[in-house]
C-alpha cells in the first residue's frame, strides 16, 4: 500500500490550474545539500515547465525534498507531464553523478481551491528553510523563491497557509 494519497480521481491535472506539490528523495538522500546539482535541477525545473505551459511561482529544495507552487498557463498544461520531465531529467544526472536513485516514487499534491490564496502557500513554501534551521531569513537559503513578487513581498502580502 503507498504511503501517501493517489491522484484525484477523475482530475485531468491539466489546464489552468493551481497546484501544490511535495516530492521527497529516495531515502530521504539529502540531495540538494550539493548546492551545484541543486542549482542545476532547479534549471531544469523551470525549462521544463516553460517547455510545458506552466508558471513556477514558487519553489523551495530542500535538503531532502521539494516544495513548488506551480500554475498552467495553459488549456494543455499537464502537471504530470511537468513532473515526469523533470523528475526524469534530475533521476537521470543524480544517479550519473552519485549512481542511486533520487527520487521515491510518487508525490504529494494538492489542487488550490478558489478560496486559498497562492501567496498564502508561497509563503509556507518559502519558510521552509527558515522554520527547519537552514536559513535566518528565506532569502538567505539559496535553492528557494518566488517567480512573481521577491520573497519579502510574498512574505508580507500573505497569512500562514498549513497543508
Amino acid at each position: 500500500m503507498p504511503n501517501r494519497p493517489g491522484r484525484l480521481p477523475g482530475f485531468e491535472y491539466q489546464g489552468f490550474n493551481t497546484y501544490f506539490l511535495t516530492i521527497c528523495t529516495h531515502k530521504r538522500v539529502r540531495a540538494f545539500d550539493d548546492r551545484e546539482f541543486g542549482r542545476w535541477a532547479l534549471g531544469q525545473l523551470l525549462k521544463q515547465a516553460k517547455a510545458r505551459n506552466f508558471e513556477v511561482i514558487a519553489y523551495c529544495l530542500m535538503p531532502d525534498h521539494v516544495h513548488l507552487l506551480v500554475r498552467g498557463r495553459s488549456e494543455t498544461a499537464d502537471l504530470r507531464s511537468l513532473f515526469l520531465s523533470w523528475n526524469t531529467r534530475t533521476a537521470f544526472e543524480w544517479r550519473r553523478r552519485h549512481a542511486s536513485a533520487l527520487w521515491q516514487s510518487g508525490y504529494y499534491d494538492r489542487i488550490l481551491r478558489d478560496h486559498e490564496h497562492p501567496y498564502s502557500v508561497a509563503r509556507y513554501i518559502l519558510m521552509n528553510p527558515v522554520k527547519a534551521g537552514l536559513a535566518m531569513r528565506s532569502e538567505d537559503y539559496p535553492l528557494c523563491g518566488t517567480m512573481e513578487l521577491s520573497i519579502d513581498e510574498v512574505l508580507k502580502a500573505a497569512d500562514d497557509w498549513m497543508p
